[in-house]
């Protein structure tokens, strides 16, 4: 057992619970059971999952930075000197960017995008309300990015709009969970809302 902090089923129909705690346990959605156990030190504190759409790759963002698993086995790792913005990665999204080939990686030091083997950052310098990110989501060609300072809209890597207390009805500027459900963003901030 441990601290749960991700879901998503592969393209198999498994079910990947990543911890924070103890790595990622592989279960059949069916009976529970699990079929393995996938722990060393790219995926102990893990964050967040992601499930690329048409395939059998689950990406995996720790506070260790990126890992890959295609088909349930382990083919890449991602860190700040592979290009990822900061070497801790608390949220991540597949199938974006113009190809839908991609990934956006939340950091500890901004956001981190890649279309294939090229990652491009962006972070406060950037126009990102701070350079702590927490969560991503993607609406289209639109990528939403939750900050210390407020929520980011980013089209073809550009800010486009930020969103904080001051200037919006969010009613707390970290926004730690965002997710798009039919066109729609729902955000979470740090204190509620």
């Amino acid at each position: 057992a441990g601290h749960v902090a991700a879901l998503p089923i592969d393209g198999r129909g498994r079910v990947w619970a990543g911890m924070f705690d103890g790595g990622i346990d592989v279960l059949d959605a069916e009976s529970g059971e699990r079929h393995e156990n996938l722990t060393d030190a790219g995926v102990r504190e893990v964050n967040a999952l992601a499930r690329e759409t048409g395939s059998d790759r689950v990406w995996v963002a720790s506070s260790k930075g990126i890992v890959q698993f295609d088909d349930g086995r382990m083919s890449r790792r991602f860190g700040p000197d592979d290009g990822l913005a900061g070497s801790s990665a608390t949220a991540i999204v597949a199938n974006v960017g113009p190809t839908g080939a991609g990934i956006a990686v939340a950091t500890n030091a901004g956001l981190t995008v890649t279309d294939g083997r090229v990652a491009r950052t962006l972070t406060a310098f950037h126009g990102l309300p701070n350079n702590h990110a927490y969560a991503v989501a993607a609406i289209g060609t639109r990528l939403f990015v939750g900050t210390l300072g407020g929520l980011a809209e980013v089209e073809a890597m550009k800010v486009g709009r930020t969103f904080s207390v001051s200037n919006s009805r969010l009613p707390h500027n970290w926004v730690n969970a965002v997710a798009s459900f039919e066109g729609r963003l729902f955000i979470g901030t740090y204190g509620g809302g």
